[in-house]
């Protein structure tokens, strides 16, 4: 599968509507249902981004995107990861700083800080992609992983379209509670609080 950019920002113009596509949260789904079988991906980029490639003001548009449970999403990544990502790029970031790792436990107690994360994109803090110039955050619809089909159908209300939301790239981890100790969960909770907090989410 390839990326093609430049396919999914012509058909943000087209419908007027731009996702912003956070790892982890049923974005291929969504971009194939909403902008056609013919867009492959279009990668992840940030609000601030898109809105200097997209004509004229974000205020033209309809914006939206989905998060996901911060330690429900850090174990999916970290399994994509694991499983060798999607294309030669994620790759290429496994071989370089997570081909030691041997556990779950160990990446997030001794792998996982606020520096580290930024080198692999899927595990990015979600407020990251969303702010924007000054800071905040103001999209028109911000759903969630965990009710994504009742606001899939909101966000087709919005944008037009009359579709069923594909299940694609569905990842078959389990339930995340299950992978946590105490002292793991409060490590995510102290790397990932904007996220946490913003999103009002919980254990």
């Amino acid at each position: 599968m390839q990326n093609n950019p430049n396919a999914l920002l012509n058909a943000f113009i087209a419908q007027k509507a731009i996702f912003v596509h956070i790892p982890k949260t049923a974005g291929i789904s969504l971009v194939k249902t909403i902008y056609g079988d013919n867009i492959e991906r279009g990668g992840h980029r940030k609000f601030t981004h898109l809105s200097k490639l997209m004509p004229g003001s974000m205020n033209d548009f309809f914006t939206f995107t989905i998060v996901r449970n911060p330690w429900d999403r850090l174990y999916s990544a970290y399994k994509f990861m694991m499983n060798g990502g999607i294309n030669q790029h994620d790759e290429n970031a496994f071989k370089l700083h997570l081909s030691s790792i041997n556990s779950f436990e160990e990446f997030v107690m001794n792998w996982l800080s606020e520096d580290n994360l930024k080198h692999i994109i899927h595990f990015y803090p979600q407020s990251w992609f969303l702010k924007n110039n000054s800071g905040n955050i103001e999209l028109d619809f911000i759903g969630r992983f965990e009710h994504l089909s009742s606001d899939f159908t909101e966000i087709a209300k919005k944008i037009g379209v009359d579709s069923k939301l594909k299940h694609l790239n569905k990842g078959k981890n389990g339930s995340y509670k299950t992978v946590y100790t105490q002292d793991m969960k409060e490590k995510v909770t102290m790397i990932y609080k904007e996220d946490i907090e913003r999103f009002n989410y919980t254990f």
